[in-house]
């Protein structure tokens, strides 16, 4: 590629990020790190200079040749070039009023005192504080997970929806899809389209889910408080299950080994942009397998960057080392668990009774989706031991010749 449309370059978004400028192509959700030297480049395209210009142009300012055209070949054939087109409004445009009022800067302070309200009455409350007995609903143990799963389902994709309205607001596309963390199964919508956004910007739409979450803690206990004597015991049973399940989503929020919420944050606030790729390539390091990608990575990361990827190499692993203690204290032993009850239910009962659908539900929406993320997280573990992860955002240098 010789030349390209002046449109195509005034589209690109190019973001500061430490040392080095991410660039992008934020409706078709494609990213690339370049040099200063690379965005110098891409900002003289825009002014109008021709590709000879630039070339010119970055020779006398880095005292050495500098292959512009090679440097341009690379942004088309990672598709930030050759895949812009007009962006207009959001694909989800009509999301737009609801995504403003509800990320507002008041929203955002009554999200605030909600989650400070919670937190005061937690302190203060011994008896709001949720525990094991708040995981019993109603008379039937398998009716019990079957509503806890219910609730947790729920505020999942009320909490992502956060995510994705938040994002709306400044104007980029999200999409939600099921997916896994390590052993669980979960949605997540895709924030790739932050990157073009200024990095204090990216804050809000990554803490969303976390807001809502922590604002509805304060809200149930709120009425948990005020009607304490006027609800029913169900009703009375799912709130408190409700908030048992916001409290446990929070504190999973902290496994940043996990690449939660937090580790999307961690990685904006540090100015890391390949922080989960680098430690993998350091721990290859480590462990005596290093290969040619993982040099070139290493090779191309900044110091700052490379010093993040130890201190969360060392985080991670501790992680991972609990996380396989839950996974064989707790997982799999609640896992037979649901398998027992489910069996008994279908077993003892006929097609004509509640507890013969409640025993299928159960197999349906709990043991055979933590089957599919048990198995697919041991999938990716022998992947991972195999061979080095796909490096989520490239590096584009502006090479020499």
């Amino acid at each position: 590629m010789r030349s390209n449309p002046l449109d195509q370059f005034a589209q690109l978004t190019i973001i500061p990020e430490g040392d080095e400028f991410v660039v992008g192509n934020a409706e078709g959700q494609t990213f690339v790190v370049v040099p200063i030297i690379g965005a110098q480049i891409l900002g003289w395209l825009r002014a109008g200079a021709t590709v000879d210009q630039c070339t010119v142009r970055a020779t006398r300012l880095t005292g050495e040749p500098v292959n512009v055209v090679e440097f341009l070949d690379t942004l088309t054939s990672e598709n930030i070039l050759s895949e812009v087109r007009d962006v207009g409004p959001p694909r989800a445009s009509w999301l737009l009023p609801i995504a403003r009022a509800t990320f507002s800067a008041p929203a955002w302070a009554v999200y605030l005192g909600l989650a400070l309200m919670g937190s005061v009455l937690l302190v203060t409350r011994a008896d709001l504080r949720p525990g094991s007995d708040d995981m019993v609903i109603g008379s039937s143990a398998i009716g019990s997970l079957l509503m806890l799963t219910a609730s947790a389902t729920v505020l999942t994709l009320l909490h992502e929806l956060g995510h994705v309205l938040a994002a709306v607001k400044h104007g980029i596309s999200s999409t939600l899809t099921i997916s896994r963390r390590l052993f669980f199964v979960t949605a997540q919508a895709d924030l790739t389209g932050l990157w073009s956004l200024p990095r204090r910007s990216r804050y809000g739409p990554l803490l969303a889910g976390m807001a809502w979450d922590a604002a509805s803690v304060g809200l149930l206990l709120g009425l948990e408080t005020w009607r304490s004597d006027g609800l029913p015991d169900l009703a009375r049973q799912l709130l408190r299950a409700a908030v048992l399940v916001q409290i446990s989503a929070l504190a999973y929020q902290c496994a940043v080994f996990a690449r939660t919420d937090l580790y999307a944050v961690l990685r904006v606030a540090t100015g890391t942009i390949q922080l989960n790729a680098v430690k993998t390539a350091v721990l290859g390091t480590l462990l005596g397998r290093t290969t040619e990608e993982d040099r070139l990575l290493l090779a191309s990361t900044p110091r700052r960057e490379l010093t993040w990827a130890r201190r969360y190499l060392g985080l991670y692993l501790v992680g991972m080392v609990g996380a396989g203690w839950y996974l064989l204290s707790v997982t799999l032993p609640g896992l037979l668990g649901v398998i027992r009850l489910a069996h008994h239910s279908i077993a003892s009962s006929t097609p004509h009774q509640l507890e013969f659908y409640e025993g299928w539900t159960a197999v349906v929406t709990i043991t055979v989706p933590t089957i599919w993320a048990i198995g697919a997280g041991g999938v990716a573990t022998v992947r991972a031991i195999r061979g080095p992860e796909q490096t989520p955002i490239p590096r584009a240098g502006a090479r020499r010749s």
